[in-house]
């Protein structure tokens, strides 16, 4: 497990076929067992925006309290 490490490009070529068939595979059989209507679908576009907004912000936040001069072992106590 140790050597993983030495192939990074090995890794991440790996997990990004590994997520985009499963991806794949999750679509499939999603249209297949029980396609949305057009409610389905409506409402599963709000909620994607949400989230995907809810993740972008989470993000962003996440990286700027990282490089604030407050955050982390350097961080002075009042």
């Amino acid at each position: 497990m140790n050597h993983v490490v030495d192939f990074p490009l090995l890794v991440f070529a790996t997990s990004f076929i590994a997520l985009w068939l499963s991806a794949l595979i999750g679509s499939v059989v999603r249209r297949r067992l029980r396609p949305f209507n057009e409610d389905q679908r409506d409402a599963y576009g709000v909620v994607q925006t949400a989230a995907l907004s809810l993740l972008g912000h989470g993000c962003g936040v996440r990286s700027s309290v990282e490089r604030s001069p407050d955050f982390g072992p350097w961080a002075t106590q009042p």
